[in-house]
């Protein structure tokens, strides 16, 4: 068991756009420590009533961080990508939403969940070295590619985390004169 919680490995793959998407969440927000098991609760209740509705869903779940994880309390959205925006009336805990494309640093976790806080380290590491800007503005994602409960080895959990980055301006391009009538086989006159 040591062992198997003790295998990991992160990657920061680098600059990535994430595409617009369509989903439903429900919001909470706990201890840092008690996500694992909030989440999963969650997302059970989730897929419950995806079930119940029939809604069509894209992709595995994923989690939009509110707050930048790194304090003691976490604010979150647990997410599942769905086909059609979805209205649900405003007493409902499980809302529609959406999010617009966003260029962003890819990061993936294999292993458990213990050393997300290493992933997020090696991420902002990243991003400082390449002289980035974060988007604190724009949506923090964390993707659950593989994990319970069709996966039940932790060293096998793969986490794909996205930290948004402020999209640099092009430099405005200098204005050139050309004469158009000449053409790529004419020299120039000596």
């Amino acid at each position: 068991l040591v062992n198997e919680l003790g295998n990991f490995d992160i990657k920061v793959k680098g600059l990535v756009n994430r595409p617009e998407t369509i989903f439903i969440e429900q919001k909470d927000s706990c201890l840092v420590k008690d996500f694992p098991k909030k989440s999963k609760a969650l997302l059970k209740t989730m897929k419950t009533f995806i079930k119940s509705n029939a809604i069509e869903t894209l992709g595995v779940p994923f989690v939009i961080f509110h707050n930048i994880p790194n304090g003691n309390m976490l604010k979150y959205s647990m997410c599942v990508p769905v086909r059609d925006q979805i209205l649900t009336t405003p007493e409902s805990q499980i809302q529609g939403n959406s999010f617009e494309s966003f260029l962003a640093v890819k990061t993936i976790l294999k292993g458990d969940y213990s050393h997300m806080k290493n992933a997020w380290s090696k991420a902002r590491n990243y991003i400082t070295t390449n002289k980035f800007t974060e988007d604190k503005t724009s949506v923090y994602l964390g993707i659950y590619k593989k994990a319970l409960p069709e996966v039940t080895e932790p060293s096998k959990w793969e986490t794909e985390i996205y930290i948004p980055i402020v999209k640099k301006k092009a430099a405005p391009k200098k204005k050139v004169e050309t004469d158009s009538t000449a053409t790529a086989t004419e020299k120039p006159v000596e």
